[in-house]
């Protein structure tokens, strides 16, 4: 595992090393969208209805009607929950990053990382040297991600640090969706 978590790609040295403020600021506007709390909440409520459709096929009524019933009803929450399908897209990009960001963080956490330098050290002389290698290397990229450095240069600061004051919300219904995706809804 330390090995394949050690092959992750860096963040650039231009992420790293340009100012906060005017990366995020850019990327902010390419990213077509401002996260404000309310889209937030529109969001999770636009989330939940959507887990609220059973698999496709399981109603009453032709699959084709069932997919054409449902686009109306989608189009129509969407609407009404001051939501575009660009805003959809948007907040689902960056939910996606985050969570996924946040995942990899805890698994090369401090706990984890105390796991694999424990291991590391029962190790023989040429393989420790190798394990303490990639382990150096995880330290190294466990830092820029766990402060979604390049999340917040990709998707704008002020929309990552709103999407993280509802973090624990985000990632549960996050999950729940990635878990409904192989039922087609």
């Amino acid at each position: 595992m330390a090995l394949a978590l050690a092959a992750c790609p860096t963040p650039s040295p231009k992420v790293l090393d340009a100012g906060s403020a005017s990366v995020a600021s850019s990327t902010a506007a390419d990213a077509g969208f401002t996260l404000t709390p309310q889209k937030l909440d529109a969001w999770l409520a636009y989330a939940a209805f959507v887990l609220s459709f059973p698999p496709l096929g399981k109603g009453d009524g032709g699959l084709r009607e069932e997919v054409q019933r449902r686009a109306r009803l989608d189009e129509r929450f969407r609407a009404d929950a001051g939501l575009a399908e660009e805003d959809v897209d948007g907040i689902e990009e960056l939910v996606g990053a985050v969570v996924a960001q946040r995942n990899i963080s805890r698994i090369t956490g401090a706990e984890a990382l105390r796991e694999l330098e424990r291991a590391t050290n029962e190790l023989k002389e040429e393989p420790r040297a190798q394990a303490q290698k990639a382990l150096a290397e995880i330290r190294a990229k466990s830092a820029p991600a766990a402060g979604l450095v390049e999340e917040r240069a990709r998707y704008g600061d002020e929309n990552v640090r709103v999407l993280l004051t509802r973090e624990a919300e985000v990632t549960k219904t996050w999950d729940a969706l990635m878990d409904v995706r192989g039922e087609i809804r």
